[in-house]
């Protein structure tokens, strides 16, 4: 049955993924450009900076733990119910539930998750094909464009400033001649690598194993590296010459390494 259903060319064309479905909506009249329609959470999810926004801060205790796709475990902060949702006009109600989440977009693409009690609420239905989706207001059925967010923007929602149409006059000469530098301090002319190379020489030597010895790849005494001691005269030559070439690549104390950041590798853990 499965040779004559691909003989007789009676399978659908396999499609790409057409991407998660994003809508705008109007939540406290600000408009959320990337609000996702997630059949698979049960909940409506909000982030906490909204409430902030907002000064919203008498939220319903909550004992809901939610895990993520990553397996982690978080605690939101409460739930906030009956909050106003607009979408192509149509009001709904929705409680959703409020959590610490780290953003730091504009404030219109905080992400915001509609699940399922409020698709349920909206008696939502999403044609995948043509990419609509057709929501029930009352007796009225109203269809929204997903997949493609749309870039209409209230125009008090403009939070970005891009030009500059006029510039008042300013010719105070008081205020032009404080601003003006007129001689900068002579300061001591520190050369920061010989101080680096000084620090190389005061480096103390621990005693090796017998199998092991000390190399120096500077005069001075200075870069030392630990090579195995049964090395012949020319090996040693040979690797001391490749060292040298790489010595970037080595480091003599933890702040020499590149990509090592002090405060992470140094920080006590209690």
């Amino acid at each position: 049955m499965h040779s004559s259903a691909l003989l007789l060319n009676q399978l659908p064309f396999k499609l790409r993924d057409i991407g998660a479905p994003l809508i705008s909506c109007d939540i406290g009249g600000f408009i959320f450009q990337n609000t996702l329609l997630d059949t698979g959470a049960s909940i409506n999810l909000l982030p906490t900076s909204i409430c902030d926004k907002f000064n919203i801060s008498d939220l319903k205790p909550s004992t809901v733990t939610l895990q993520f796709a990553d397996r982690s475990i978080k605690h939101p902060k409460g739930i906030l119910e009956n909050v106003i949702v607009t979408v192509k006009g149509c009001k709904f109600p929705a409680d959703f539930v409020v959590l610490e989440m780290d953003f730091n977009g504009q404030f219109y693409d905080t992400p915001i998750i509609l699940g399922r009690t409020l698709l349920h609420t909206i008696k939502m239905n999403i044609d995948f094909p043509t990419s609509i989706a057709k929501i029930s207001c009352g007796d009225q059925s109203v269809e929204i464009k997903i997949f493609e967010v749309s870039n209409d923007l209230k125009k008090s929602q403009v939070y970005d400033c891009h030009t500059i149409d006029l510039l008042d006059d300013f010719d105070d000469p008081d205020v032009i001649d404080d601003c003006v530098l007129e001689e900068l301090e002579e300061i001591e002319n520190i050369n920061l690598r010989e101080k680096k190379e000084e620090d190389h020489l005061n480096l103390e030597l621990k005693p090796l194993p017998s199998s092991l010895k000390y190399m120096f790849l500077e005069e001075n005494n200075s870069f030392p590296i630990i090579i195995v001691a049964d090395l012949s005269d020319e090996q040693e030559e040979e690797l001391l010459d490749v060292l040298r070439k790489n010595k970037k690549a080595m480091g003599w104390k933890m702040d020499d390494l590149r990509g090592i950041d002090m405060r992470v590798y140094m920080h006590s853990i209690y």
